[in-house]
């Protein structure tokens, strides 16, 4: 989304645009203030491009398709400065360090389809921006190419189910080998037979396992192990929640586990990590720290985290619990990874509480900006900010915030 000028002065919202476009709008919807996709591209800006993917102008995924990606991680990082700047108001900024994405391309190793079966054969794909839509891709050119090809070769055992639903695809490990996970929540009637096919692809280790959760059902059924697997910081294999929250690559998540350690500087410190996860940023905070203590309200994200820690002989205290409304205790450095609506009641309470140093993890500058204003007028200071790609071919931002007591005192 950019900021238009009209010719009559007036200012509003334009999608799918760059720097230096001159465009063409339609007209009635200036009224809301946004005007949706350009009717037409009269001059394009020096950072346009044609998007590699056939159904870049209508899916609702990639939204940045059209700007050149060697130029997008700079945008992101003046998005974020924006926000940030507004919020913080004359407060001086760090400069934004950006580590760059190791592909632009073919980068995500999880995702999340939609499943039509209401009238004919199964269709799996996207929603179309801004519309309950299906759009229908003969390939993403985001996903893994082979992981897409697990999530098609899966489409075709939903032969005959009736309804709808969504499928998250992973990579996972069969037999010590990386081999597709998959989690199904449907809406509907499924083929019988599609639970033999999936028992049989498990034990020939053709996928690592699979979860198929019906609506009503008071459990899931699973087969084999339908659990995600990362490559953690450390090297080692990191498992996730069945179709819990993870980063979309595994080199993006090790990057950012990396640079949160480094920020957080838990040596010797007593470290409070909350919305914790299945410990991808746990394994990196535990070693060396006085003590490392964790909440999370994912169950099952709870056992992943403790058997993460357990693999490598690291300590802590996981607990599972709401990190908005938890009371908290002493402790010198908190570390929090909220979901994209942030996290107001839990920075209420970071502030209560006085640590030393808050390094918190963002998908969202909006409610980065809001928490963290929250922060300064608590008597914290922004010292670090750091963008890591991890969505590249779209407008969402991850970062990374550091922010110190500007009066530490006594803790």
């Amino acid at each position: 989304m950019g900021l238009a000028r009209l010719a009559s002065g007036r200012v509003v919202f334009v999608d799918a645009v760059v720097p230096g476009d001159r465009v063409t709008v339609d007209a009635t919807m200036l009224a809301t203030g946004r005007a949706g996709r350009p009717l037409a591209v009269l001059a394009a800006g020096p950072l346009r491009v044609a998007p590699v993917c056939s159904v870049a102008e209508v899916c609702g995924g990639c939204d940045w398709m059209h700007v050149e990606a060697s130029a997008q991680a700079g945008l992101h990082a003046e998005l974020l400065r924006e926000q940030l700047a507004h919020a913080l108001g004359g407060a001086t900024l760090p400069d934004v360090v950006v580590h760059p994405a190791q592909h632009a391309l073919g980068y995500r190793t999880r995702a999340r389809l939609h499943v039509d079966a209401h009238r004919g054969a199964p269709r799996l794909g996207f929603r179309a921006a801004r519309s309950r839509d299906l759009v229908v891709p003969d390939a993403c050119a985001v996903i893994d190419p082979p992981l897409w090809a697990a999530a098609q070769r899966f489409g075709t055992w939903l032969d005959r189910a009736r309804g709808g639903g969504e499928l998250s695809i992973a990579w996972g490990r069969a037999k010590g080998e990386r081999a597709a996970a998959f989690d199904l929540r449907f809406d509907g009637d499924l083929p019988a037979a599609l639970y033999a096919r999936i028992d049989e692809a498990v034990a020939s280790g053709e996928i690592a396992g699979a979860r198929v959760w019906l609506e009503g059902a008071a459990k899931p059924s699973s087969f084999g192990d339908p659990r995600p697997v990362q490559r953690g910081a450390d090297g080692l294999d990191v498992v996730l929640a069945a179709g819990g929250f993870g980063q979309p690559s595994d080199h993006g998540a090790q990057r950012l586990a990396e640079r949160v350690a480094v920020l957080a500087a838990t040596e010797g410190q007593r470290v409070l990590e909350l919305f914790a996860g299945s410990g991808t940023l746990s394994i990196t905070l535990a070693p060396g720290a006085a003590q490392l203590s964790t909440i999370e309200l994912d169950r099952d994200a709870v056992s992943c985290a403790r058997e993460n820690l357990a693999r490598r002989g690291l300590e802590a205290r996981v607990s599972e619990g709401d990190a908005e409304t938890r009371p908290l205790g002493k402790v010198d450095v908190i570390v929090l990874d909220p979901p994209r609506t942030g996290a107001p009641g839990a920075t209420a309470a970071i502030v209560a509480a006085r640590p030393r140093r808050v390094v918190y993890v963002s998908c969202d500058p909006a409610t980065l900006a809001r928490d963290a204003s929250a922060l300064a007028a608590g008597g914290y200071s922004l010292t670090a900010l750091e963008v890591v790609e991890l969505f590249p071919q779209t407008s969402h931002v991850e970062t990374i915030a550091r922010f110190e007591r500007l009066r530490p005192g006594r803790a």
